[in-house]
């Protein structure tokens, strides 16, 4: 089937990787010069997942070509819009960049004659009642329904995984016009669901736009239910992970995303978050237990600096190394990270902060923040590190002396728990996580640096 996917931002590389993997002809539409120049050269250098990057190369000149004129999506049996819905500063996220776009591929179906009507699917994230207002609108302004289908049909993959999480979906969700059966099954067909075993769930417009968001605050719920569990944990004397772990093993509740930290971040779940916060307020719901959700994490960047400005006896001049500014290991986005937030609280205290990251993301406007290119930098003579992220290799780099080596005190703040308290503090470590006990747990706070000093 020859597809055209329009928006070759991050989500749609990864929409196009998925389709030519499953043997369709894509091209990728970009009307931003600078997008469509880079790609037409396969400069794909902006991209950090490797399986992305990899699978562009692959497919390009073959199944994939790329385009700047948005009439060849005229040729196509199906269009895909991947346009970017950003948040607003009410928190509602913006469409008219969609809409705009709509608008314009609608105009130029309907210069085709005595052709089937072309499935336009929506894998933006979009409010409730996206769909049907955009519909009601085309209509209104002359367009026929015979030239187009409106579907919506949500991605749930995450960042540093995508393709992986798109090749193997958990379920299709696919909304549409409660009267129209012909192009859901077009989808279906599309993505081989049934070769595949791909549970598919066709639903109304509405309902798929919700399931997006619902989604996205659940998951941002479990992070936050956990962060209140280690905050008990660590008032009570027990363990977080011990904790959530045994709790995450009843099939009930499942164990992704249930683990403590510095707070959730990202874009995905703050928007899916704050949008559902919204329609809840637009129809006059309660939103007490997404605020609490939303509430907690806003805290959680604080609380930690808290906790380091008492271990230290205050931050102001303390050389701080920062290892991960990302707001998930192993990406270059930093927006809503709340290792960010952590930055910029140890700045307002007065902290001297030198911060490494791998990729390190190109938009950071942290003021008196420096970035070092290696993590033994981020260490030099650094009365402390904070590990912000998850990113595989800081679960592996304390063990190196060279780290030690580097330091001037040796204490570590672990927002992402991703040491054993009892082996890191053996091996000379001062260790602090998040909801367990640590190797300075049975020491008064504002004597842990002496301590390490004289030591």
């Amino acid at each position: 089937m020859r597809v055209a996917i329009v928006g070759a931002g991050y989500a749609g590389k990864v929409q196009a990787v998925r389709l030519c993997d499953l043997g369709h002809s894509v091209i990728l539409i970009e009307n931003d010069r600078d997008r469509y120049t880079r790609l037409a050269v396969q400069d794909f250098s902006g991209l950090k997942d490797p399986g992305v990057n990899e699978g562009l190369r692959r497919h390009r000149g073959s199944l994939l070509t790329v385009s700047d004129k948005l009439d060849d999506v005229g040729g196509c049996s199906i269009v895909f819009l991947c346009i970017s819905t950003p948040a607003r500063l009410d928190d509602f996220l913006d469409i008219s960049p969609l809409e705009a776009m709509l608008q314009q591929i609608v105009n130029l179906l309907a210069q085709r004659t005595n052709l089937p009507a072309v499935p336009i699917v929506i894998k933006s994230n979009v409010p409730v009642g996206t769909c049907r207002r955009l519909r009601d609108r085309l209509l209104a302004v002359g367009a026929q329904s015979s030239t187009f289908a409106i579907i919506i049909n949500p991605d749930f993959f995450s960042a540093g995984s995508d393709i992986t999480d798109v090749n193997n979906p958990d379920r299709l969700v696919i909304g549409v016009d409660q009267e129209d059966c012909q192009s859901s099954q077009m989808l279906i067909e599309l993505y081989r669901c049934n070769s595949n075993h791909i549970p598919v769930a066709v639903m109304s417009w509405e309902s798929a736009e919700l399931v997006k968001l619902a989604s996205n605050a659940f998951l941002a719920a479990k992070v936050s239910f956990a962060n209140m569990i280690a905050d008990v944990c660590e008032q009570v004397g027990a363990d977080s992970i011990d904790v959530l772990g045994a709790v995450g093993a009843d099939r009930r509740i499942g164990a992704h995303f249930l683990k403590p930290g510095i707070g959730w971040g990202g874009v995905g779940l703050s928007n899916g978050l704050n949008t559902l916060i919204h329609e809840l307020r637009l129809n006059k719901l309660s939103t007490t237990m997404l605020d609490a959700v939303r509430n907690i994490n806003r805290e959680r960047p604080r609380q930690f600096v808290l906790t380091m400005k008492a271990v230290l006896d205050g931050l102001r001049g303390r050389r701080i190394g920062i290892w991960g500014v990302s707001y998930k290991g192993g990406t270059d986005d930093a927006r809503d990270s709340p290792a960010i937030s952590v930055v910029n609280w140890l700045l307002s205290e007065g902290a001297v902060v030198r911060a490494y990251d791998e990729p390190m993301p190109s938009l950071i406007q942290t003021f008196n923040l420096e970035l070092v290119s290696d993590p033994i930098g981020a260490l030099r003579e650094a009365e402390a590190l904070c590990i912000l992220n998850d990113n595989p290799q800081f679960a592996e780099l304390l063990w190196s002396p060279a780290c030690k080596e580097a330091m001037r005190s040796p204490v570590i703040f672990d927002g992402r728990n991703l040491y054993d308290p009892k082996e890191i503090g053996a091996f000379g470590y001062t260790y602090l996580s998040i909801g367990r006990r640590s190797s300075a747990s049975s020491r008064p706070a504002q004597r842990v640096m002496d301590q390490t000093y004289s030591e």
